[in-house]
């Protein structure tokens, strides 16, 4: 993440925040709209010198965010859950990217003024080891098969790589230009590295280190910001010379559209509950999107200076800003999102009122058969019923990008058409947008479980491959009964 190019914006942001930042009250600047886009929950003192913040990583597993305050070289634990700082962690110089994994109970940070990448027990808070030499270590994203920290080594026109195991430096990969960020896509497995100069989103396959695909972003200048709706397949990548964004279809690796947003565009957030992107710029500008569609509305923009990082919780809604200076102290600003301003759209679900509809998660091994079947089949009887919940599939263990053709065949013959569903594996924030997850014979990976999780199993479901028709109707035998307790629970509730 680049700092001090923007110094003219930051004075301008400065200046005009008290016209475009009323108390607790962010509003949209689209042209007499006057809509309300974020409305302040809490402001938080941070510990340390009212200095620069950095990247944040939220650990939803643990309601934990980890926030690297750079020019303090310390990194701030919050519970998100208590709202309170639980350490304070010095020894982290010039500290950049930081990175939660949960299923190692590890937290990887880049400390670039050491040039190298600390490596932190989650439970102790213990620094165990740093790993280098890396030439400007910034953005930071984990491969879970293969085990290994991809590091984007800004400076240095690489990216990184880390042997998780046993925490070693195993390989440089020469990029071609500066590495913008790095992000783990969980469908195709791929790490994605946004390249400045050469304008391109770089594929690298995680076990052999190597680019497997370049692909080009006309249109985006510098980029370096990237946030992914694994759920729609796409990527949204963010340039810094000429404040863009861009939307790419990840099953085609095309860029879709572009966008203009803040100038200096920075660190970027996905809400995938309520599909909405949050990109927050150096000039202190945050612009808001929803999804519409395979392509993004603005909702409006915002001013806070200094406003450059943000996160959000995919269960909760809440974003976090953390500020470097609000009247001489830095704060943690956590605000929640208001009423979504435009209509339904085939990506983002919505009842009549504008609202998210909940979501039911059902899961089987691949993603591809009775999880796809469970979804169909409620979704139908949901809507016959009037509920607003809507279903998606995933996999514990996705193996094929397409559906089996006998189940391909079987859907159809009930009316559903699965040809160009693509299976996605499952992750956290599937889990944390869900009221309902329900596994079908296999069980949730590590990484995908959450301290709020409530799982139903429904065990007892016999392979669709072997007898469709069995199999089809003991899932909808489920399916009644959780349709029904649905409805009860909605009657209780209005």
């Amino acid at each position: 993440m680049k700092w001090g190019r923007r110094i003219s914006s930051w004075i301008v942001s400065c200046l005009t925040a008290g016209f475009l930042l009323m108390p607790g009250i962010s509003r949209s600047q689209d042209a007499g709209s006057g809509a309300e886009l974020l409305t302040k929950v809490a402001d938080i003192p941070m510990p340390g010198p009212a200095v620069r913040f950095d990247y944040q990583s939220l650990d939803v597993k643990t309601g934990r965010l980890y926030i690297s305050h750079m020019n303090a070289d310390q990194m701030v634990v919050f519970d998100t859950v208590k709202r309170e700082v639980v350490a304070n962690l010095d020894g982290f110089k010039r500290v950049h990217g930081v990175w939660a994994v949960s299923e190692l109970a590890r937290v990887y940070a880049s400390v670039t003024g050491e040039h190298a990448v600390a490596v932190v027990d989650s439970e102790t808070l213990h620094t165990l080891t740093k790993v280098g030499p890396i030439t400007y270590p910034d953005g930071l994203a984990y491969a879970p098969k293969a085990k290994r920290v991809f590091v984007s080594d800004e400076h240095g026109n690489a990216d990184a790589v880390i042997d998780a195991t046993n925490n070693t430096l195993v390989a440089s990969i020469p990029l071609g230009g500066g590495a913008g960020n790095t992000v783990y896509d969980p469908n195709s497995g791929h790490i994605l590295v946004a390249v400045h100069s050469v304008n391109e989103l770089v594929a690298i396959d995680p076990a052999s280190a190597k680019i497997i695909g370049r692909y080009s972003l006309p249109g985006i200048k510098n980029p370096h910001g990237i946030a992914l709706d694994t759920t729609n397949r796409l990527a949204f990548v963010a340039g810094e010379e000429n404040h863009s964004l861009g939307v790419v279809d990840l099953t085609s690796m095309k860029l879709l559209s572009t966008h203009q947003v803040g100038e200096d565009p920075d660190v970027l957030a996905f809400d995938p509950g309520l599909h909405r992107l949050y990109v927050s710029a150096e000039s202190g500008t945050v612009s808001v999107f929803e999804e519409n569609g395979r392509d993004l509305k603005m909702l409006g923009q915002f001013v806070m200076p200094h406003a450059h990082t943000v996160s959000v919780d995919p269960k909760t809604h809440l974003v976090y800003f953390p500020l470097e200076n609000v009247n001489g102290r830095p704060l943690l600003r956590i605000m929640k999102p208001t009423q979504p301003r435009i209509g339904l759209s085939s990506s983002a679900s919505k009842d009549p009122a504008g609202t998210p509809t909940p979501q039911v998660l059902f899961v089987c091994e691949h993603g591809n058969v009775k999880s796809l079947m469970a979804a169909n089949y409620f979704n139908q009887l949901a809507q016959e019923r009037g509920l607003p919940f809507r279903a998606v599939s995933r996999g514990s263990a996705p193996n094929s990008t397409t559906v089996p053709p006998e189940i391909v065949q079987g859907l159809r013959g009930d009316g559903f058409d699965v040809s160009a569903f693509h299976p996605s594996a499952i992750s956290a924030s599937d889990v944390s947008a869900s009221q309902r997850v329900i596994t079908i014979g296999t069980s949730l990976p590590p990484d995908a479980q959450t301290a709020q999780l409530k799982l139903e199993q429904w065990n007892d479901v016999p392979p669709a491959n072997v007898d469709y028709g069995e199999s089809r109707d003991s899932l909808k035998s489920h399916i009644k009964d959780l349709v029904e307790q649905l409805a009860a629970f909605r009657q209780q509730h209005q």
